[in-house]
């Protein structure tokens, strides 16, 4: 379990703030929602801010931001040709050369061959796939056209890493 700050707004619209345990993201998220809250941001306590995003994979086995964009736009490419997601992700997993990120992009095709879904697969490896691109993956899902998505998650991914470079650079 992990510690996570949110911040939410009652019915009212009066901001409330605190902390709590969960898994992740999500639960806290469900368990607010529940409370008739509505969610503005959660966050893991320790852990997140602009100034040390792209450090945060440094001295890890952890793919860096960059690796995660080019792994949506390969992604989205063969998505796009038709390829099914099965087949995509074993062909993700023949060209990827970062050690660990091989490994996660391993677990997250058999997750998928096994009969998960693809955001859930993902959100086991929360500390690689932040919670925005994991609940886009969630709500694209409920849509037939995941080629579509799939081109649209890549820019947006490479879109955020260009604005945090410039941003801390």
């Amino acid at each position: 379990m992990a510690t996570f700050k949110y911040v939410a707004l009652t019915k009212d619209n009066k901001k409330v703030s605190g902390t709590t345990e969960a898994k992740n993201e999500a639960q806290i998220t469900e368990l607010l929602t529940r409370q008739d809250l509505r969610v503005l941001s959660v966050t893991k306590e320790g852990g997140f801010s602009l100034s040390n995003l792209n450090e945060i994979n440094i001295g890890s086995n952890n793919p860096k931001l960059e690796d995660i964009v080019v792994f949506t736009r390969q992604l989205a490419t063969m998505i796009n040709a038709g390829v099914p997601l099965v087949r995509s992700l074993a062909t993700m997993l023949e060209q990827t050369e970062h050690p660990g990120f091989k490994k996660i992009i391993a677990e997250i095709s058999k997750d998928v061959e096994s009969g998960m879904a693809f955001a859930d697969a993902l959100e086991k490896h929360d500390q690689i796939f932040s919670p925005i691109y994991i609940n886009m993956v969630k709500a694209f899902e409920l849509f037939a056209n995941s080629r579509v998505f799939f081109l649209l998650l890549s820019q947006l991914t490479q879109n955020f890493v260009q604005d945090t470079t410039s941003f801390t650079g």
